[in-house]
Parts: C-alpha cells; structure tokens; sequence
C-alpha cells in the first residue's frame, strides 16, 4: 500500500451495500437491504420524503471512518454515479468535509454534452453540470476547496485519440482528471453492465503517447496536496 497517495472516499449512496446496519439507515435501502438501484430511483425515493438526509450522513461517516481505520488519510471526496451533485446531498458532503477535515470535493463537469448520449443520458449530464456549477459558486464552506473534473465525457472508454481531445479543449486552471484505470475480467463485467474498458483505460494512461501529448500541451501533472501547499502558501503571502 502506498499511503503517499492522496487518497479520496467514493462516497456510495446507490447501488452497491451498505456499511451500516439497517436499522440505522433504513430510508436509504430496499427491503432486500441494499442501496436503490441507480440514481433515478434514488431521486424519486427523495423527491417523495421518502429519503432521510441524517441516514446519508451516517453512512457517509462510516465510509470515511472504514478508509481512516486502514490508515488512510482521504484528501478529496467524490460520489457514486455523482448523486454528491444534488444540492441536498452537497450539503450533506460539506458537512462531512468539514467533520473530518476533507480539504476538496469534486465538481462534476461533462466536457461533452453531445454525441454518442441518448436524450436521457444528455439531460441527465446537463444536470449535473448546472448543479455543479451553482454548487460551486454559492454552496462551499469557506474551508472547502472544488475541483471541476475534465475527462469525465470519456468515462470508461479513454484512448489516446479521446485523451488528446480532452487536452485541446482543457480551459486554464487546475482540473481533477477522470479515468478508471483497471482489468476488465468476466466477474467485473457481469457485477458492472457498462461497458466500460478498464484495461484499454490502464494501457492509454501508461503509454508513451499520452506523456508526449501531456509535454506538448503545456499541461503538468500535480496532486490535490500540492494544490492545497500552493493555496496555503498564496494565503499565507496576502496576509
């Protein structure tokens, strides 16, 4: 284990299991007690009161506590299929990052709104960037940094070619780039039905291509604990 790596928690509201018991966080489950199916389901459980904000940051303690207890010291943290978006959940996320002194949380951007999406997959995308967007822009505790994502258009399906067009239309500033480098095996693909290609994601991100690009593009690689040394330090010279 490499505990030099900024780590962040993924924080899990749908579809997989739960760390806590069921009686503690019982608006958040099924009868079979696991987590609502995708994000839909889990929006519309909300929208009917049907959804108790106080069980989400139970849980959401437990999942930071599981990554503390293995001796981990999570930096940043994100959400499953982005549900942190919703200005209820954000809040619930502030507060967490606040509790346990989490310095960044990610703003999910598409860089594409367009293209190979069907219309639900669009508007759903369009969403998630207006909340995003206001998220960032009135919701975040003077103690909390954001990122805005780039890549995340290609979730699942980074190559070279997809990569290269990120970078040409990547805006100045620091972005949190989006990859799910892996393995694809037989049991991963019947858990994940979405066709992601983790190993075609882990051979782009090692090529010798992608560095030449990085190089041409003027783009450097750093670490959400450089950012926050640099952004101390920037305070600390205008105080």
């Amino acid at each position: 284990m490499n505990l030099d790596l900024d780590i962040g928690v993924h924080l899990t509201f749908i579809e997989e299991a739960p760390l806590s018991p069921q009686s503690e966080i019982s608006s958040l489950l099924t009868k079979s007690g696991t987590f609502f199916s995708n994000y839909s389901v889990f929006m519309v459980q909300y929208l009917k009161g049907r959804v108790n904000t106080a069980e989400l940051l139970i849980e959401g303690r437990r999942q930071i506590e599981r990554v503390l207890g293995a001796g981990l010291n999570p930096i940043h943290l994100d959400s499953h299929q982005h549900v942190h978006c919703f200005p209820p959940i954000w809040h619930v996320v502030t507060k967490l990052a606040k509790q346990f002194r989490i310095p960044f949380i990610r703003l999910s951007h598409f860089d594409r709104l367009l293209g190979n999406r069907s219309a639900k997959e669009t508007i759903i995308a369009t969403g998630v960037n207006i909340l995003s967007w206001a998220n960032g822009k009135y919701r975040v505790p003077p103690e909390i940094s954001t990122i805005r994502t780039a890549g995340l258009s290609n979730a699942g399906k980074l190559d070279q070619q997809r990569f290269e067009s990120t970078l040409e239309n990547l805006s100045p500033g620091v972005h949190e780039f989006v990859s799910h480098p892996g393995y694809n095996t037989d049991s991963l693909e019947q858990r994940y039905h979405w066709g992601y290609h983790w190993s075609l994601e882990s051979q782009t991100l090692q090529s010798n291509a992608v560095k030449n690009m990085l190089a041409d593009y003027g783009v450097n690689l750093t670490t959400f604990s450089q950012v926050l040394s640099c952004s101390s330090q920037s305070e600390n010279r205008l105080g």
